[in-house]
């Protein structure tokens, strides 16, 4: 199990396993949101600014988190 997480293959494991969290947290909590907003008849708003923002935060925390494990 420890040459799992050994090495740039331990790297990319635990990216994966933050990216699928991300996406878990991500689907469950935006989901209920939207379909509320449809019902309204309201027109969501632009998630270019704050998914952008996600990502390069989020980018940086895992390559942060990576190079502490790694080390």
């Amino acid at each position: 199990m420890t040459g799992l997480f050994a090495g740039q293959a331990g790297a990319r494991t635990l990216g994966t396993l933050f990216g699928l969290a991300v996406w878990g947290v991500v689907a469950a909590t935006q989901k209920k949101a939207f379909r509320a907003y449809e019902y309204g008849a309201g027109e969501p708003a632009s998630l270019f600014g704050p998914g952008l923002a996600a990502v390069i935060g989020c980018g940086l925390l895992e390559n942060i988190l990576i190079a502490v494990v790694v080390d």
